[in-house]
């Protein structure tokens, strides 16, 4: 695979309450990724990032949440 390309696949590790269980009781980590990034890609990427042996990748796709700025009668400003 392009190097290039896997440098550009991991996008920033996912911080969270769940994620900070899972690294610490079972070894897993979190990663925001590119849409378009495949398995086989990110398996990669984390190989030669991290100089570690990856088991197994495991994806999913969150929506995007659209947020609309608050109005004056929510009482949020």
């Amino acid at each position: 695979m392009n190097e290039e390309r896997l440098m550009q696949v991991l996008l920033e590790p996912k911080v969270s309450e769940k994620g900070a269980r899972l690294s610490d009781n079972y070894r897993q980590y979190t990663f925001r990724v590119r849409m378009d990034a495949t398995k086989p890609e990110i398996r990669a990427a984390v190989e030669q990032l991290f100089k570690v042996e990856v088991e197994k990748v495991t994806t999913s796709t969150v929506p995007c949440l659209l947020y609309t700025s608050p109005s004056p009668r929510d009482g949020l400003l």
